[in-house]
């Protein structure tokens, strides 16, 4: 686990290290895109037609007026709203006062 004392800025890797450090990072992209790939289609799997059945019952709850449903539906579509914060540093000023 890393902790602020070992953490090292890119610009002090040599290019051999950073060659290294994206190839573990490409890895283990792969690895957790394949997981996530088995655990969709093991869900799918089980599912079945209930599915479908869910599917239908939330897009007749959203069309009663139920919010949560037309949420469901929205996220679920990959249409969700992204909540993004932007970090900027800002600089501190002191007044002698």
């Amino acid at each position: 686990m890393a902790n602020i004392d070992n953490l090292k800025p890119r610009t002090d890797l040599s290019s051999e290290e950073a060659k290294k450090m994206g190839s573990k990072g490409g890895i283990a992209s792969v690895k957790a895109r394949k997981e996530k790939k088995l655990f969709k289609e093991e869900i799918e799997r089980q599912l079945g037609s209930s599915l479908e059945a869910i599917v239908q019952a939330a897009i007749d709850k959203a069309k009663d007026g139920d919010i949560r449903a037309a949420e469901f539906l929205r996220d679920t579509s990959g249409q969700g709203i992204v909540n993004k914060i932007e970090l900027t540093e800002i600089p501190i000023i002191k007044d002698d006062l």
